[in-house]
């Protein structure tokens, strides 16, 4: 995140105008947190001035709407109508911000860093460059989840081209990846086909990364076995082996004589063929209610096969 001091002029970005504001000024530039005017203020933030009025930005703010000012040329032929605004000359994204507004920059990454040259795979909308499935009318992948995760996770061939696909796609061609590379391949590339990502924290995530990496980066080698794991994973939870069972798995039939095992106690009906009392197991002194119905004797009961549990 860039570092701006007290008295430093800026340019401010305005929503409301869909344009940088230039000629603002820096007021307070905490390092630390602090107590100023009458708030607590983090670490990070700005209070800005410009036009006659000035407002507050927190850090995670002051690294979007907040730059240098740039020379006349650089905004002439970086920014305009569609493009980042921080003068990178990619496309914004396209869509909605959750406060229901058009993105402003190209990506992510590139809010970020200030428009320093880093981007995104997806930077300005665009795909990475990996075989997506086709979709339908409706919009959800036509891919088999089941099928093409089996696939993966049997086939050493299957994985072993998808994952360089994907590592290609998000390290540019290096032969290393770093943590952030990670974190986008594995949250946001690696289930893409199902229409999918993983929802893992961050120091779940950067846990596994340092796992693995040898001081330079990961490894392809080393990224196919997360993901193989993940894809595991991800199988198992949605996709769990059924195991047969029966009723007689869970429920033991009893041998012994009804009056062995409970307390016969208050009647609670009586109907043509049986008596509904209140019945209490004599070990647990667990209450119950038990029907008990008369079998066919001659004329008077019913029959075995009529007597439904």
């Amino acid at each position: 995140m860039q570092q701006y001091s007290v008295g430093e002029t800026v340019e401010v970005w305005s929503h409301s105008r869909n344009a940088w504001i230039p000629n603002a000024t820096v007021i307070h530039a905490p390092a630390v947190d602090s107590y100023i005017e009458g708030f607590d203020v983090k670490a990070g933030s700005l209070k800005v001035e410009y036009n006659g009025s000035s407002k507050w930005l927190l850090p995670d703010m002051v690294a979007q709407d907040v730059r240098r000012p740039v020379s006349p040329a650089g905004a002439s032929s970086a920014s305009g109508p569609g493009k980042c605004k921080f003068g990178c000359g990619r496309a914004v994204q396209p869509g909605l911000t959750r406060g229901m507004k058009p993105f402003d920059t190209c990506c992510k990454r590139c809010a970020l860093n200030g428009g320093r040259g880093d981007h995104d795979p997806n930077c300005g909308g665009t795909s990475p460059v990996l075989h997506r499935p086709s979709r339908s009318e409706s919009g959800l992948p036509c891919v088999d989840a089941r099928a093409w995760l089996e696939e993966l996770t049997r086939s050493d061939g299957a994985l072993q081209k998808y994952t360089a696909e994907v590592f290609e796609s998000t390290t540019s061609g290096r032969k290393t990846m770093n943590l952030d590379e990670f974190k986008t391949a594995v949250k946001d590339l690696l289930l893409h086909p199902v229409g999918a990502t993983l929802s893992s924290p961050e120091d779940a995530l950067r846990k596994v990364y340092n796992k693995y990496d040898r001081g330079s980066g990961l490894e392809i080698t080393s990224f196919r076995k997360i993901c193989r794991n993940v894809l595991i994973d991800y199988h198992e939870s949605y996709f769990p082996r059924v195991l047969p069972f029966e009723v007689c798995n869970f429920v033991r039939r009893n041998r012994q004589a009804f009056t062995d095992l409970y307390e016969v106690g208050e009647k609670l009906g009586e109907g043509s063929f049986g008596i509904v009392s209140m019945v209490t197991h004599k070990i647990s002194r667990e209450k119950r209610v038990c029907k008990r119905i008369e079998k066919l004797r001659g004329k008077v009961g019913m029959p075995v096969e009529d007597i439904e549990f």
